[in-house]
């Protein structure tokens, strides 16, 4: 016979989409008064994309009303899967109707009215990426001199995200204030959000306990970070010296060793290393070691704005490949015309595929901004498998088949 406790427990029956059920069993021997059961997206995904309009008043005074500028296409690794997008920017707005349309088509080239508003949006490349049908993101104005954020669309969940033809979600009628025209310059922000799997769990006892247990949780991770900072700080039990430029950082071979396979070698085979208990590392700034082997101790970086494309070049130097796929990801969404040739370079050297995929398909939406430098010739004089590259993504499906918005578009 099963018993009443037992009946109740296999009653439960929690379904969801795509994701999974974790169950927690009642103790051994003891009766379950109450069950709880919590369903929450697990592994979601948040990506930021900076766009920097140069010329701002150019393009105000010679592109028509409801014409358009594209972003470069930007890749988003969400749940294995990726995605493409790029943002459209029209600097004089989108026509209020199908009747303004149709009378922006007759307007004469020669002849364009400068409008108050401006207009912003987000489209998915469909043409072989993989679809994403729930997406939440924001686009924002950026004060580059004082770092504030104006936010001029909201896009949640609820509202429907889909591609079709030309039409993307976004807003018009935006009044840009002057304070954001920086240098004649407009930065846009766009902060995407894409959620992961559906987890379910379901277990017996208090639902207040499992709550104490969650914040128990983070608590106890945040003060691992600290604790690990403050061991470094300290140095506490230190083991082995690094050496950069006549000053010296005291560390832990344990440490080091379960970060980096190339620390690990050093310390368990018969190299002077491990002998000496001694780092010398003489083709890497101070600043840069010391940033990477804070990484390696807490897992975060700050202020990575001038210092990624140094980090990654250490990172990939000792095998540190999480550091390097976050460095990569900052350049990725930083690209520049007048740095791109450099950061391909950096990208190839350090075997980044993904960012010098990415850094490719930049440099071909601005090739004419690009070649227009004269010393891309002289930086890619020893790098011609990196021109081969470039003219093989040419005649890429995926160049050819982004499709370019004119009139239609989905007004918030």
């Amino acid at each position: 016979m099963t018993g009443a406790g037992e009946r109740e427990e296999s009653s439960v029956n929690v379904s969801n989409s795509g994701g999974s059920v974790a169950g927690t069993a009642s103790p051994p021997g003891a009766t379950p008064t109450s069950a709880w059961c919590s369903s929450s997206s697990v592994g979601n995904t948040q990506f930021e994309f900076t766009w920097h309009i140069a010329d701002y008043q150019r393009k105000k005074e010679s592109i028509k009303r409801d014409d358009s500028i594209q972003s470069s296409t930007f890749t988003v690794q969400a749940n294995s899967k990726k995605s493409r997008w790029y943002l459209t920017f029209l600097p004089n707005g989108a026509a209020e109707d199908e009747e303004d349309t149709d009378h922006d088509d007759h307007e004469d080239d020669g002849d364009i009215t400068v409008h108050g508003d401006v207009a912003v949006y987000l489209y998915q490349v469909s043409a072989y990426e993989h679809y994403v049908n729930s997406l939440k993101f924001k686009i924002s104005f950026l004060n580059q001199r004082s770092g504030e954020k104006m936010l001029v669309y909201d896009h949640g969940y609820g509202k429907k995200y889909r591609y079709h033809d030309s039409w993307g979600w976004g807003i018009c009628d935006i009044l840009v204030n002057n304070d954001y025209i920086n240098d004649d310059t407009l930065t846009i922000i766009c902060e995407m959000t894409i959620p992961g799997n559906d987890r379910t769990t379901i277990g017996y006892g208090l639902q207040q306990d499992a709550r104490i247990k969650k914040e128990d949780d983070e608590t106890n991770s945040s003060k691992i970070i600290s604790d690990m900072e403050r061991l470094l700080e300290s140095g506490t039990l230190t083991d082995v010296t690094i050496k950069c430029e006549n000053r010296i950082l005291e560390c832990h071979k344990a440490i080091l060793s379960a970060r980096s396979t190339v620390f690990r070698a050093m310390f368990q085979h018969d190299m002077r290393e491990s002998k000496s208990n001694e780092i010398n590392i003489q083709d890497i700034d101070f600043n840069t070691v010391r940033d990477m082997v804070k990484f390696i101790y807490s897992g975060r970086l700050r202020d990575l704005a001038d210092k990624s494309d140094l980090l990654l070049a250490a990172a990939d130097k000792y095998d540190i490949r999480d550091l390097k796929n976050i460095c990569s990801q900052h350049l990725a969404a930083n690209l520049s015309t007048d740095q791109i040739i450099d950061i391909l370079v950096l990208a190839d050297i350090h075997k980044a595929q993904e960012l010098k995929s990415q850094a490719i398909q930049f440099l071909l939406v601005h090739k004419e901004e690009v070649f227009a430098q004269g010393d891309w010739k002289h930086k890619l004089r020893n790098h011609p498998e990196i021109l081969m590259e470039v003219l093989e993504s040419t005649v890429d499906n995926g160049v050819r088949d982004c499709p370019i918005p004119n009139k239609r578009r989905r007004r918030k």
